[in-house]
């Protein structure tokens, strides 16, 4: 089976800069959108602690060319996808983007790896 590694781990949407760099490109250039900044934030921070039960969200595990794991998470309603890690027990955000079903679907396909373990509890 073929993996579209996920290379920009080190890119964390944590720190000031790359939020500004990730909330240009998909609002206000994509315009994917309509949230402020801090909503944008939030909405990203609210999907990566949604329960996956397939109906709504989805989700999936990626991982890096160097072995780095990446949690993945879908809104069918919202057509958000997330890419988070968890770090210190609590997600950590890398990016969040529109993507609708048929792209979720396909991309899956060709990016699955695992299905996440949501053992922990935020």
């Amino acid at each position: 089976m073929k993996f579209k590694y996920i290379d920009d781990m080190d890119e964390e949407f944590t720190s000031p800069e790359n939020k500004k760099a990730h909330y240009t490109k998909h609002i206000e250039k994509r315009k994917e959108f309509e949230y402020t900044p801090d909503e944008y934030e939030k909405a990203a921070d609210k999907l990566s602690r949604t329960k996956i039960h397939n109906k709504k969200i989805f989700g999936y595990q990626s991982e890096t060319r160097d072995g780095k794991t990446a949690n993945c998470k879908y809104n069918k309603d919202t057509e958000e996808f997330v890419v988070y890690r968890i770090r210190k027990g609590q997600p950590e955000t890398i990016t969040m983007y529109r993507k609708s079903w048929r792209e979720y679907t396909g991309d899956k396909a060709i990016e699955y790896h695992d299905e996440i373990q949501e053992w922990f509890d935020f």
